[in-house]
């Protein structure tokens, strides 16, 4: 039986399948839905924007199981699912912190959109 990471990056996939298709089949309309994903910087973070080159990182995606805990999602292999994302901002994301990530309905990129903040 498949584990809820796994049903979720499963979904992940196939939902990424279908978007793919709708945009080729209607690339006037994009969606005007904006996900809002969970991620955690790798140990090396995301680098800060310069002028106008934004920063890039390695995130790993997370979800929320049902009992309200934290967990990654894991590919079929059980590695965490990785995206490359985007800062905008000048200060670097630091590692091992949790993020929200919004995915540009356009390019397709995933943008950090919050970061977990040190006490």
């Amino acid at each position: 039986m498949a584990t809820l990471s796994q049903l979720a990056a499963r979904l992940l996939r196939l939902e990424k399948t279908f978007e793919r298709l709708s945009w080729r089949h209607n690339r006037r309309r994009p969606s005007p839905v904006t996900r809002v994903l969970i991620g955690k910087t790798t140990s090396a973070g995301v680098s800060g924007r310069a002028g106008t080159t934004v920063g890039l990182g390695t995130v790993e995606l997370w979800t929320i199981d049902d009992s309200g805990e934290l967990q990654p999602i894991l590919d079929d292999e059980e590695n965490p699912v990785t995206v490359q994302a985007v800062n905008l901002a000048v200060a670097a994301v630091a590692g091992e912190v949790y993020v929200h990530l919004k995915q540009h309905t356009r390019t397709r990129r995933y943008l950090i959109d919050w970061e977990e903040c040190g006490a």
